[in-house]
């Protein structure tokens, strides 16, 4: 959406991805955004059916410091 495409222009860091361009047509909007060569989070927990204590507490660590960044910018995510 053109929110997401104004907030990852403006928010640097390094657990948000950074927006390199974005471009319009006719109903759709296209952003060239960082590489992940590790893939959507989401992918990984389909595959393993259920993460490690371990993993857990490294993943919601980075999601929760990505989301504290975000809200020092008066930006709320759903």
């Amino acid at each position: 959406t053109l929110t997401e495409k104004y907030i990852l222009s403006h928010v640097h860091h390094p657990f948000l991805l950074s927006l390199h361009c974005a471009f319009q047509t006719k109903g759709r909007l296209y952003m060239v955004v960082d590489y992940c060569p590790g893939g959507e989070l989401f992918f990984h927990l389909k595959r393993l059916r259920r993460f490690t204590e371990g993993m857990m507490r490294f993943y919601c660590a980075e999601i929760a410091v990505a989301l504290c960044h975000l809200h020092s910018h008066r930006i709320i995510y759903r």
